[in-house]
């Protein structure tokens, strides 16, 4: 293979590069032995980039072994060339030999001093394939000219190729065309499995493409041109508005260079020509429909000229600055050496600020790169960057006023504007773990640094005694990640098993595969987690008192595993909380609740209802008073449920009630009538004051209520008001069945056929319906007549945050089996949704739970989760 490589290279040189003025000539000096496996890594990156979800399939099996493979056969060759004394193996120089060693020192030191080492210690693994790939190839290109542009036009290629099967893989609804709303069409996500990974690369390879297409003659240069379009198309669809912004600078960088390098007539030209561009651009960009939901999302609300304030209901936005203040309260607490490297998601809930409401749990990146390394890394994360900012800033200005030869003048352009794009674009995303990103930034090192040895003062090659030094090193730091790697893929393996085994309902096996899997790598939470979410419904289907004993204790066990690799999850800990609370262990319940409650205040899973339950057991009635009134301004609709007709909630029920009505009042005093969940909060309050026929007199005003909420209200009193509230209601949206529903209650004669025809009810059907709601004349009975079990919840995107595709099979959220909610309340859509941030809300949840429960928030307790069991 190598021998047919060295046949077919200089011919495909030769046809890629014959434009260029200077002619490939044969090289004299030796060549390096085990090239081939130089190029099977990159074979192997190149691949692996092209496959459909790369960035997911990056950790699921069997497409692992295809980097890590690439990686290993780089770092064998690396090792190699460093044992091939007879040919120079050179540093990098310029300083960036001292960046790799105070990068690779950082990344210890973090590692070893975070909370989850063996977790780092898997992400410097990948940081050292791309270290190998970094020396091999710069040693490998030296001052190569033919080598150089060989790599450049292959990087071209691949580009060009990507962006084809971006294209390809596009799928834009049949119906955008029609409607004109490409909103959810633009964006992307092949084939990185993301919009915002696949806006970063094509961004990153613009410029090298583009550049490359220039430097040829001819009608290769108009095909090239005709390439980098395709390449920007891609761009475009990617709906990555980061990706915009950084092609919007190097595109106004470039025509900069271009006016400033042209002279006379042609300046003039160029002027008319870069304007033209430039607004062809800015339409382009504006047109966008990603471009204009952030622009309709900004909102300037003025009292008078000289007091204006800005608001942005863009939701990636309002992340973002989530994730600032995330950032800032890690360097309160980590300011030197942060969470350790790959650690972000798993302590991230510490320092989620309390406004994030119910977003933003165990977020993987806080979508920056700077404030990402800054929060892993902390002080010497930030100092890296900066450095290698300004180490290959500067060499790239030593380089550009040399004076070098056209092809690599455009050379140096383009790698100078690929990082310029993509380090604006990465200000608002991190993407440094993404292999075909990753991997392309390396090679641009590689280039710039073949540019350097040809035209900057030639470097001494490494002693040979250093070289032996190294490669023992390099063996020793491939042994590592083997050792990490090895485990993990069995596991994956396993767990790909076990996943088609439970499908089979071959549920022994599938649990014999996820424990191995779990004892295989223990940091990783996802075998716990399916191997106890699959024997969870078991327990039902086994009658023997000895094996459900059995059956529970290894349900335990795996959850208390899932827990132990990652135990700020707040699903982890409520699922162990209900387990325990099943068994009748009230304190360790208690204990895994608070946390819960801790680190997630407001969510939709019950939990405050839960540790209420738990606190009634114990006999702590004042803390379970508080723990239920607190799910009543979290989830109103929690107050209504069945379970509080009966011992022990109904005892307590009065008492809950007060306390609900008082701290509601308090809040509405405090909420602006602006914010936007006042409305809801309004509308849910006296809700909940009605069904129990509480007096409510808030001291805000009334917000325009919903019409199905104002005949709701006057429904007791008067009843015509309310028929004539909803046929109004019903004159403006006739589709909302919702709206038909309680008029048919309300007048059953003349409306409950009409209802039923709507929502088109089976013949069979129509009679017991109709004698129901004949049965229940009163409002709050019928409400409340259709028992149902109360909703729940799954996850999503775990693959993200625990980076294993099989994550993405976790989706058990336990809450308790007793629950009793009402259908017809859900039927009607009763209670509102409050929207994701709420502040208001969150510090008032905050407050009351802190003086109630003694629960303060990680960010209010020196980022620490308070312990109330002396045994924990």
């Amino acid at each position: 293979m190598m021998a047919y490589w060295h046949k077919v290279r200089p011919a495909l040189s030769h046809f890629l590069l014959r434009d260029f003025s200077e002619p490939i000539q044969a090289e004299t000096s030796p060549r390096w032995r085990g090239q081939a496996l130089g190029w099977f890594c990159l074979a192997a990156l190149i691949f692996f980039t092209w496959l459909p979800a790369s960035y997911f399939r990056m950790v699921g099996w069997p497409w692992i072994l295809i980097w890590q493979l690439g990686f290993l056969a780089m770092g064998i060759w690396v090792i190699w060339m460093l044992r091939q004394f007879a040919i120079p193996f050179r540093p990098l120089g310029y300083g960036l030999d001292w960046l790799v060693g105070l990068t690779a020192l950082g990344l210890v030191l973090s590692a070893s001093l975070s909370d989850f080492p063996t977790v780092a210690a898997w992400n410097i693994a990948l940081v050292l394939g791309y270290g190998l790939l970094l020396y091999g190839w710069v040693n490998y290109i030296a001052e190569s000219t033919p080598k150089r542009y060989l790599l450049w036009g292959g990087l071209a290629l691949t580009s060009i190729i990507t962006s084809l099967i971006s294209l390809f893989r596009w799928q834009p609804s049949a119906s955008m065309w029609q409607t004109g709303d490409f909103s959810a069409a633009i964006r992307n996500a092949a084939p990185f499995g993301h919009h915002n990974f696949v806006g970063g690369y094509f961004v990153l390879v613009l410029p090298l493409v583009t550049t490359f297409a220039l430097a040829q003659r001819g009608w290769r240069r108009w095909v090239g041109l005709l390439a980098a379009l395709i390449v920007l198309c891609a761009l475009y669809v990617s709906g990555s508005r980061g990706a915009y912004l950084g092609f919007l600078v190097w595109a106004i960088a470039a025509m900069g260079v271009t006016l400033w390098r042209s002279r006379g007539p042609q300046r003039q030209r160029w002027i008319v020509a870069s304007l033209v561009g430039l607004i062809v651009i800015v339409a382009g960009i504006g047109s966008n429909p990603r471009i204009r939901d952030l622009i309709g999302g900004i909102h300037i609300n003025a009292s008078n000229s000289s007091n204006q304030v800005i608001t942005v209901a863009d939701g990636p936005t309002q992340d973002r600055y989530f994730m600032l203040q995330t950032a800032r309260n890690i360097w309160r607490d980590r300011p030197l050496l942060g969470v350790g490297p790959g650690n972000m998601a798993r302590v991230s809930n510490l320092y989620r600020p309390i406004e994030t409401g119910t977003g933003l749990d165990h977020v993987q990146q806080l979508h920056n790169t700077p404030v990402q390394l800054a929060g892993e890394l902390g002080l010497v994360g930030l100092s890296l960057y900066v450095g290698w900012l300004v180490a290959l800033g500067g060499l790239w200005l030593r380089l550009v006023s040399k004076n070098l030869e056209p092809r690599d003048r455009l050379l140096l352009y383009g790698v100078g504007g690929s990082f310029l794009a993509y380090g604006i674009s990465s200000l608002t995303d991190y993407q440094l773990e993404n292999i075909g990103i990753a991997a392309t930034l390396v090679i641009n090192v590689v280039l710039l640094a073949s540019l350097a040895s040809s035209y900057l003062q030639p470097l001494k090659q490494i002693s040979r005694r250093l070289r032996r030094i190294v490669s023992l090193g390099s063996l020793a730091g491939l042994a590592v990640a083997f050792r990490l790697w090895a485990p993990m893929d069995v596991a994956l393996a396993l767990s790909n098993l076990g996943v088609q085994e439970a499908s089979a309902a071959d549920f022994v096996e599938a649990n014999y595969r996820w424990t191995m899997a779990a004892n295989l790598v223990p940091w990783d939470p996802t075998y716990g987690a399916l191997a106890g979410q699959q024997l969870l419904p078991l327990q039902d289907l086994v009658e023997d008192p000895t094996d459900q004993e059995t059956l529970q204790a290894a349900t335990l066990d795996h959850f208390q595993a899932a827990f132990e690799a990652a135990p700020y999850d707040v699903w982890f800990n409520q699922n162990l909380a209900v387990l325990h609370f099943q068994q009748g262990d009230l304190d360790a319940a208690e204990y895994y609740l608070s946390r819960t409650a801790q680190l997630l205040p407001r969510n939709k899973n019950y939990t405050y209802y839960l540790l209420g339950q738990v606190y009634l057991a114990q006999g702590k009635l004042d803390q379970a008073v508080s723990a239920f009134a607190l799910e009543g301004l979290t989830n109103p609709q929690s107050l209504t449920f069945a379970n509080w007709e009966a011992a022990p909630l109904a005892s307590i029920r009065p008492a809950v009630l007060e306390k609900f009505s008082a701290w509601s009042l308090a809040l509405l005093g405090q909420v602006s009538p602006e914010a936007s969940g006042y409305q809801p909060f309004y509308e849910n309050a006296a809700l909940v004051h009605w069904w129990f026929g509480l007096p409510f007199a808030p001291p805000s005003p009334q917000p325009h209520l919903r019409p199905l909420l104002q005949a709701l209200l006057e429904i007791d009193q008067q009843p015509q008001q309310s028929l004539q509230i909803l046929n109004q209601a019903i004159a403006d949206n006739p589709e909302a069945s919702e709206l038909a529903l309680l008029r048919a209650w309300l007048q059953p004669d003349t409306y409950f056929d009409a209802y039923l025809d709507q929502v088109q009810t089976p013949e069979v059907e129509r009679a017991a319906a109709k004698r129901h709601v004949y049965q229940y004349r009163d409002i709050r009975q019928w409400l409340a007549s259709l028992p149902s079990e109360a909703t729940k919840h799954s996850r999503f995107q775990l693959a993200m945050a625990y980076r294993n595709q099989s994550a993405q099979k976790i989706k058990t959220m336990l809450g308790s089996e007793s629950i009793i909610d009402h259908a017809l309340v859900d039927l009607l859509s009763l209670f509102s949704f409050y929207p994701r941030e709420f502040p208001a809300l969150d510090r008032f949840l905050e407050s009351r739970r802190s003086a109630e429960l003694s629960l303060p928030h990680p960010t209010q307790n020196h980022f620490q989760i308070t312990r109330p069991l002396s045994r924990q």
